[in-house]
């Protein structure tokens, strides 16, 4: 009868476990390809359309791609890289501290800086 007791208790701890990897209620992930969708500067804000709206690929080894937007691509080429690191809610990307509000699905960054507030507004690339 310990047995079973045990062993039902082992099964829940792993099915508990395994719901937590696959469905991540607790928010998303950095890494992966995300959309820039809004950017709010002082209060004057910027929506992008398709043409406009930048790509940010954030990989594993703490490095992001900024592949800008598909007009940039078309006329400049823009691929710029850059150093990040994530933890507990700030980001610091070449160096730079951002605020960082991640969900699975859309992300906040807001920096403020003197008399300066940004926020940029990500959605995840699907």
């Amino acid at each position: 009868m310990e047995k079973n007791k045990y062993s039902g208790i082992i099964l829940l701890i792993i099915a508990v476990v395994a719901a937590i990897v696959i469905f991540d209620p607790f928010g998303g992930k950095i890494e992966g390809e995300w959309l820039l969708t809004r950017t709010i500067r002082n209060g004057d804000i910027r929506t992008y359309n398709s043409m406009q709206t930048e790509t940010w690929v954030f990989y594993d080894d703490g490095t992001m791609a900024n592949l800008g937007s598909f007009d940039d691509y078309l006329f400049t080429g823009k691929n710029e890289s850059h150093n990040y690191s994530y933890s507990k809610g700030r980001l610091a990307l070449d160096g730079v501290i951002y605020e960082c509000d991640l969900s699975k699905n859309e992300m906040t960054l807001t920096l403020n800086d003197g008399n300066d507030k940004v926020v940029y507004e990500l959605q995840r690339k699907s």
